[in-house]
């Protein structure tokens, strides 16, 4: 997923450019992967590797408040709300990561992906919700399984 490249990499740090996140799946050998764009959102986004929202903006946020019940939505009601917050979206790190996931998550619906593969098992509670029935999140292992 293109959104990947948003995530904070190794060395608590963000990628400069997306050029550094292709030239890392060229050296894994998985560059030839479809990737699929999240939303853009200003000072996250990679602009050209991200599509501008629509009627399914909906949707990202129906995401959030599953898997994320207990966190704001919106990066101004986070820094509004949480004590933690420092008002700048680069470092605060706990709303950026779940930014990242809930994008993920809807870049995967929105392309009507079959199967959603992660080790971070909050995923699992999108299964278990009543209007995301058609999502299935698998581990790694039970995804290889699957093939």
């Amino acid at each position: 997923m293109a959104v990947s490249a948003s995530e904070r990499q190794p060395g608590d740090r963000y990628l400069d450019s997306f050029r550094e996140f292709e030239a890392r799946l060229k050296e894994l050998d998985i560059d030839d992967i479809p990737l699929l764009l999240g939303m853009a959102y200003i000072d996250i986004s990679y602009l050209d590797h991200a599509v501008f929202a629509d009627e399914e903006c909906d949707l990202e946020e129906r995401i959030h408040n599953v898997l994320f019940p207990s966190v704001a939505f919106s990066y101004s009601d986070f820094k509004r709300l949480a004590p933690e917050a420092t008002g700048d979206i680069l470092t605060d790190k706990k709303w950026r990561n779940r930014w990242c996931d809930r994008q993920m998550m809807w870049a995967h619906v929105s392309n009507s992906r079959d199967v959603f593969v992660t080790s971070d098992n909050n995923f699992k509670k999108i299964e278990r919700t009543e209007s995301f029935e058609g999502v299935k999140v698998r581990t790694p292992e039970e995804a290889v399984a699957l093939l």
